[in-house]
């Protein structure tokens, strides 16, 4: 007669640090290069206990990418709440935010950035998983070009092309990271507020108007 399995204990902590394994594996050797048994024994469970909490490599992929997004969407409303409700203060403390995410350090921003960019989420998630993913991303987008807008039409801002400055100050924090140096000129908070003065600029800030 065939045993039960049960489900192994503390399944949201072992399901957290498989997910923080993953993020740093995937950084480090590449999606295609990191195993399940190795995500398993990184965390100290049987390989087999993996299927427990991701059927497979794909699913562990889609939560970590999910958990990033839903992580940084859900910050982002944490700091928009704490500012005045007006369009400049909205979009400086979101890109000050967006850099600072991107300079923190964390494993799973470092491994959305990697995968994302390679395009290793196309290639592995069904499209259900993307479609889910990608809601994500446009509301963020949506904030932040509706934000810039809404000051074109209060008259704080006068970019000509919403949309455009929207999808520039999107790439320039995506980005931050591929060249910011700890040791170099310009602390993270320091980088975080040009950025924020940058983003003002680009969309043509007009403070007489505020």
């Amino acid at each position: 007669m065939a045993m039960s399995r049960s489900k192994p204990k503390n399944s949201e902590e072992t399901r957290s640090a498989l997910m923080d394994s993953a993020a740093r594996l995937f950084r480090e050797k590449g999606y295609d290069s990191t195993s399940l048994k190795e995500l398993a024994l990184a965390v100290g469970v049987s390989p087999s206990a993996m299927y427990w909490y991701f059927p497979s490599k794909n699913d562990l992929l889609y939560s970590v990418i999910k958990r990033t997004l839903q992580r940084f969407e859900d910050g982002m409303m944490r700091v928009l709440a704490t500012v005045d409700d007006t369009p400049p203060s909205r979009l400086a403390a979101f890109v000050r935010y967006y850099v600072e995410a991107q300079l923190s350090g964390s494993s799973d921003v470092a491994a959305y950035s990697y995968v994302y960019a390679t395009g290793h989420m196309l290639d592995h998630l069904p499209e259900s998983n993307r479609a889910e993913l990608r809601d994500i991303e446009r509301r963020i987008f949506r904030f932040v070009r509706g934000t810039i807008q809404q000051g074109v039409d209060e008259g704080s801002f006068s970019a000509e092309f919403p949309g455009t400055a929207a999808l520039a100050i999107v790439g320039m924090c995506e980005h931050v990271q591929t060249w910011f140096r700890p040791d170099g000129k310009g602390t993270v908070e320091e980088i975080a507020d040009r950025y924020a003065n940058l983003a003002l600029s680009m969309v043509c800030y007009r403070p007489d108007h505020s």
